[in-house]
């Protein structure tokens, strides 16, 4: 598998490992007439969000500029793409808008090699979502 990471408008790195939570941020509403406390009348969506969390192969300080930004990402070439392929034919391809960087953890390395880097994204919006390969998603 490969993968790699764009943000702020250029590939900054190699993803080595890392997740993408979502939130949906539901609400329990009850409304009169409903006298059972176990049991909720509806559910109201909030506003999702989505955590990215991510070790990366650093190669480019610009992660470090931009975090010391502290302003939101909303231009349309500064989306985070996140591609992953397992070969040319076999890839997913995710890319979020609206997003802040909320925490980079740099580490000083002993030795001249690559440095690793743990960085933590927050998003608003997901702008696409695509798979390229044999298996049919549906939904």
């Amino acid at each position: 598998s490969d993968g790699t990471i764009k943000m702020y408008g250029q590939t900054l790195a190699r993803v080595k490992s890392g997740n993408i939570t979502i939130s949906n941020n539901l609400t329990a509403q009850r409304y009169i007439g409903n006298y059972d406390r176990t049991i909720t009348s509806a559910q109201t969506a909030g506003q999702r969000t989505y955590e990215i969390s991510l070790v990366l192969l650093i190669t480019d300080r610009t992660i470090w500029d931009e975090l010391r930004k502290q302003t939101e990402t909303t231009a349309d070439t500064a989306l985070i793409e996140l591609e992953f392929s397992k070969s040319s034919t076999d890839k997913i391809v995710l890319k979020f808008d609206n997003y802040i960087t909320t925490s980079v953890d740099v580490p000083f390395p002993d030795d001249k090699g690559a440095i690793e880097v743990a960085i933590t994204a927050s998003a608003r919006t997901l702008d696409t979502c695509t798979y390229t390969g044999k298996w049919i998603i549906q939904g």
